[in-house]
């Protein structure tokens, strides 16, 4: 995350040919790796969140993102959350 803001003025540095996946985004803010790229760089991405209450605040939160509510595991079936 460092490497987007230049090291002279501190200012954000963009380049908006980047994209970023994450998965697990919880609400988009907190403990979000991608927040930085979307918001500084200009980057576009896609977010992942299983827990319904999380992805309500994620959507809201990275307007700019594709988010998508979704979880996979390596079992067939549903899981309550």
């Amino acid at each position: 995350e460092d490497a987007g803001v230049d090291v002279d003025t501190g200012a954000p540095l963009r380049d908006s040919t980047g994209t970023f996946l994450e998965i697990g985004g919880a609400n988009g803010l907190q403990d979000s790796n991608t927040w930085i790229m979307e918001v500084c760089l200009g980057w576009k991405g896609v977010l992942a969140e299983a827990h319904p209450r999380s992805f309500k605040r994620m959507i809201t939160n990275r307007r700019s993102a594709r988010c998508f509510i979704h979880a996979r595991n390596r079992w067939e079936g549903s899981v309550l959350i």
